[in-house]
């Protein structure tokens, strides 16, 4: 991976330019069984911080809407499911609450961020080309813990878009952590359409 120099990074020259670009009328398309090295393809992260092991499905539409203005036109609603099994060797375990290890809660909110963004990169990659775009996760709305999440658990991450608009500038995406049936936490991850390279 090429080394990035921060002080050579413009804001503003690191946003897409979604009107430059040709976008289709409508696009309906589900992708199933994201393997980890197809996950590696998508999002620069690796172990010990790659929280996402498999993306069971992603499933989206791209639409172009009457009534919007020309470069507006194309909105996108889509869903995805990810899963991530949590080890009981994590380095993070030594240090949070090592007598009765819990999984940190900010770890969870990555962990959406990573299968937000991997549901981001495919359907891009679908929809303007083969990385043109990278999603730099850029807030959180809101986010709430529910309940405890030990080692050995499996997470699964559900992630909804709902009207997007892909000349919005800021993607919101809702996302949700089971195990098994039950909540464990959810939120409102912010991403930026990005073409910087990473």
């Amino acid at each position: 991976m090429e080394n990035i120099n921060m002080d050579d990074i413009n804001v503003e020259d690191m946003k897409m330019d979604f009107e430059t670009m040709e976008l289709p009328e409508e696009i309906t398309k589900t992708i199933r069984d994201i393997d980890l090295e197809q996950i590696n393809e998508l999002i620069p992260h690796r172990e010990p911080f790659l929280l996402v092991d498999h993306c069971e499905y992603i499933e989206y539409t791209a639409e172009q809407k009457e009534g919007l203005n020309p470069n507006e036109q194309v909105v996108l609603n889509g869903k995805s499911e990810a899963r991530f099994l949590i080890k009981e060797d994590m380095p993070i375990f030594k240090g949070h609450f090592p007598t009765q290890p819990v999984y940190p809660g900010v770890y969870l909110l990555e962990g959406m961020a990573q299968a937000g963004s991997i549901f981001f990169k495919k359907m891009m990659n679908e929809i303007v080309g083969e990385n043109q775009v990278t999603m730099l996760f850029s807030g959180i709305v809101k986010a709430s813990f529910r309940k405890i999440v030990f080692p050995g658990s499996e997470i699964k991450y559900v992630t909804e878009v709902k009207n997007i608009k892909m000349k919005d500038k800021l993607f919101y995406a809702e996302c949700k952590a089971y195990v098994g049936n039950i909540l464990v936490s959810d939120s409102v991850i912010v991403g930026q359409p990005s073409n910087i390279k990473i």
